[in-house]
């Protein structure tokens, strides 16, 4: 799952570069910001996916404890 993020976080960042690039933005600026768009939506899909990790746990443990 960790690849996946990482990828499709990079994968968005790539873009980033290219539309940011085309607006005639610095260079510097813009790898700036593709880093910055490339960490936040690492931090933001590995909070969703633990809190999905989580929730799955927590339905899970609930079936257990009714069946019991």
């Amino acid at each position: 799952m960790n690849k996946i993020i990482t990828r499709f976080s990079l994968l968005v960042a790539l873009i980033s570069v290219i539309i940011f690039s085309n607006n005639g933005i610095s260079v510097p600026d813009t790898i700036i910001r593709a880093i910055t768009i490339f960490f936040v939506l690492s931090f933001m899909f590995g909070i969703l996916t633990i809190l999905i990790y989580k929730s799955i746990n927590k339905v899970s443990l609930e079936k257990d404890e009714i069946k019991n």
